[in-house]
């Protein structure tokens, strides 16, 4: 993919870049440089909803309650 760099030295990313980094108006990017001389380029915060699904949990439900005791019995 290919942009051009405007006079005030801003580009337009791509829209297949910015759908993949799942990016909206107004994220942060950081731009990492890479030990052969490039840049990768990555979203600084994701919204939380994007991790959506991102956790499976295949256990029989707990309540909060069975959660906190077994972080006490387990804090050590």
């Amino acid at each position: 993919m290919e942009t051009t760099l405007t006079s005030k030295g801003q580009i337009t990313l791509p829209k297949a870049i910015r759908e993949s980094l799942r990016l909206k108006m107004g994220d942060k990017i950081i731009f990492e440089e890479n030990a052969d001389g490039g840049y990768a380029l990555r979203p600084k915060t994701l919204n939380v909803k994007s991790l959506k699904g991102s956790l499976k949990y295949s256990g029989s439900v707990r309540t909060v309650e069975e959660m906190q005791r077994a972080i006490e019995n387990n804090a050590g």
